[in-house]
């Protein structure tokens, strides 16, 4: 989750809170295929509201599986480090339901977009409006989407996702708020970084995504809401995508990542030698036993052990699951906030793959001294 606003947006902030009753779709998803696998004539998927995945090609990056990935070089050694460094947030494998994806269509309410000085640029994108769930105001905030009403004395970790199928983009806003007619990132207290990032279904994006040293709403300058996992998914016995981790600030590489990540941060909390360094992407060894676990948690081990986890954030809570705040399907049916504990940084090995239309190697390590983002056309 983000936070140390001295260098900008990423780091560890406080990690939304396990509710354990989180999970899927979204307050309105109406308008959108309740399949995929079709295209548009934009060329990209036509997607269901189950996966913000769905919604771009396969080719993205977290919807490619790495089961035969080889093992990256430095793999036995960062592992190493990191369960030096403490390993899981809390000693284990926990699951966060509390963040939300909002699918619009084409009767969504769409407000202007304000951009004030906590907006980081040039990282940040500027979108003209922002399509917002229904009835999401300042003083009546949605679960999982936006900051406490007229924000609060620390930097709010929030964040606003919103699938937008007609204008063939999904939307990310870290530190967002609005009053219902209005949206903007918050301000307060000062001094906290914000962003704003729009992905284009249709785009064929190089390794390097949006631009190198470029954060997003999350720390490592990735895509948030196509890692986070779904009741939805898990109900239909399989996820197709990679999943989002987060670990610790002492687990984590100070001013370095690796492909899909864009961005890092640093300071002295953080591992200096070592460390697992943003963009990291882990696959469950195929010889992980996952039978005495539930079947719900069984889906989850096996698209870690197809698609993998990557390393996006800062924080304490291990994985990200949508909340299930507009769903029918609920995950108290399904799967509680601990019901992936077990397996340890040693059942996982880092992998080396490929990202990008320009297939950039994850092994290579991007140094940086310099917050400055360099963006892509």
């Amino acid at each position: 989750m983000k936070g140390d606003a001295s260098v900008g947006p990423g780091g560890e902030g406080g990690a939304e809170a396990a509710t354990g009753d989180g999970g899927s779709t979204s307050p309105d998803g109406g308008g959108t295929s309740p399949d995929g696998g079709s295209s548009s004539e934009g060329g990209a998927p036509v997607g269901n509201t189950s996966s913000a995945a769905s919604w771009f090609p396969s080719t993205m990056y977290f919807n490619q599986p790495i089961d035969t990935a080889p093992v990256d070089s430095n793999s036995g050694t960062i592992i190493s480090t990191w369960v030096s460094n403490g390993g899981w947030g809390d000693g284990h494998i926990q699951i966060d339901f509390s963040l939300d994806v909002y699918y619009a269509d084409s009767t969504s309410l769409r407000v202007p977009f304000t951009q004030n000085s906590n907006l980081a640029l040039p990282d940040s994108d500027v979108p003209t409006t922002i399509p917002i769930a229904p009835n999401l105001t300042a003083a009546n905030p949605a679960p999982g989407f936006e900051c406490v009403a007229g924000g609060s004395t620390t930097c709010d970790d929030c964040h606003y996702l919103v699938v937008d199928p007609p204008n063939h983009q999904l939307i990310e806003v870290y530190g967002a708020t609005t009053d219902g007619t209005s949206f903007s990132t918050s301000t307060q207290p000062t001094g906290c970084g914000r962003s704003a990032a729009i992905w284009d279904f249709d785009k064929s994006y190089p390794g390097n995504l949006r631009g190198d040293v470029c954060s997003s709403a999350d720390a490592s300058g990735a895509i948030m809401a196509p890692v986070l996992f779904t009741v939805e998914e898990v109900a239909a016995g399989h996820i197709d995508h990679a999943i989002r981790f987060i670990l610790p600030n002492a687990a984590i590489q100070y001013q370095q990542y690796v492909r899909p990540a864009t961005h890092g941060t640093g300071g002295s909390a953080w591992a200096m030698t070592n460390g697992v360094p943003y963009g990291a992407r882990f696959r469950l060894k195929s010889s992980f036993d996952t039978s005495t676990f539930t079947a719900s948690a069984q889906v989850v081990l096996a698209a870690m052990k197809k698609y993998g986890i990557i390393l996006q954030d800062g924080g304490t809570i291990a994985l990200t699951a949508k909340s299930d705040a507009f769903s029918t399907l609920k995950w108290a049916n399904y799967l509680g906030s601990h019901d992936l504990e077990g397996p340890q940084p040693t059942d996982f090995e880092m992998v080396d793959a490929t990202y990008g239309s320009d297939m950039e190697p994850s092994s290579t390590l991007h140094s940086f001294t310099s917050y400055t983002c360099v963006r892509n056309p």
